[in-house]
């Protein structure tokens, strides 16, 4: 799941997705802001596997709070650690993404790795 070609680095999906992270550590409503994440990397079939991933990520970010209303709290603290972290990444670096990818969506987010 967390495979990312050299050339998935899509510039315009990149720039979407950079856009949405930011609203993610800026909104006061974390939820939403990491639910239109989860929507639109969902509709970004163009993107490819760096879009499914994005996709599974926070997807289960916001089921987190769906799921266990009472860990919202924490589920908001690591909402906005993921949009911060995403933000300070070298995207131009495939390995930082891979690396990016297999923390959140391994160790935080419990995927089974491969």
């Amino acid at each position: 799941m967390t495979h990312v070609p050299p050339d998935a680095e899509q510039p315009a999906f990149l720039a979407r997705m950079n856009q949405l992270a930011a609203e993610v550590d800026e909104t006061g409503d974390v939820y939403a802001a990491g639910l239109r994440l989860w929507e639109v990397s969902g509709r970004a079939v163009d993107a490819g596997e760096l879009a499914g991933n994005f996709c599974a990520l926070w997807g289960a970010l916001t089921d987190w709070i769906e799921l266990k209303p009472d860990e919202a709290d924490q589920a908001e603290a690591a909402m906005r650690r993921a949009a911060r972290e995403w933000l300070g990444l070298d995207q131009t670096d495939s390995g930082a993404i891979q690396r990016y990818l297999d923390h959140w969506l391994h160790d935080i987010c419990g995927y089974e790795r491969p």
